[in-house]
């Protein structure tokens, strides 16, 4: 990859995106709150929100650039529970870059008090050889969205 794309990759850093969801009762563990397991599913709802926002196709990257995102490695910590029909918020931003290697700092809270914060590490991979490749320029993950806009 080129100096310049990473250059405008990096210029995505620290945009951030909220998503808003309901907690629904299926989420809801035998101790009455939402089960821990969960919030990775959130997390990546909102990562996929985060790109929408951005207007990249994950689902076209795949399709057209042969490019992956997958999640490397999850740093998770819990500090209150959320609860069944609580509107939770989730923050995305993208802290950091190192390259290839992509941060997202994550934050679930609820009426502005936080109950998760995560940093998810991802990087990108060829579909048809599962290993990893540098990730394409914005411009090319863009492009190939062009129903976004």
């Amino acid at each position: 990859m080129k100096a310049e794309e990473y250059i405008i990759w990096s210029s995505l850093l620290n945009s951030s995106k909220e998503w808003h969801f309901r907690v629904p009762f299926a989420d809801i563990d035998t101790g009455k709150v939402v089960y821990h397991a969960c919030y990775l599913r959130y997390f990546d709802q909102a990562r996929t929100e985060w790109f929408r926002a951005h207007y990249i196709s994950l689902a076209k990257m795949i399709e057209e650039l042969d490019t992956a995102w997958i999640v490397c490695q999850t740093d998770i910590s819990y500090h209150s529970p959320s609860h069944f029909d609580e509107t939770l918020t989730i923050t995305t931003s993208l802290s950091r870059q190192q390259h290839a290697r992509f941060v997202f700092t994550q934050i679930v809270s609820c009426d502005g008090k936080p109950r998760v914060s995560a940093h998810i590490s991802m990087a990108t991979v060829s579909v048809t050889t599962l290993k990893p490749v540098r990730p394409p320029s914005l411009h090319s993950a863009m492009k190939c969205n062009s129903s976004f806009r």
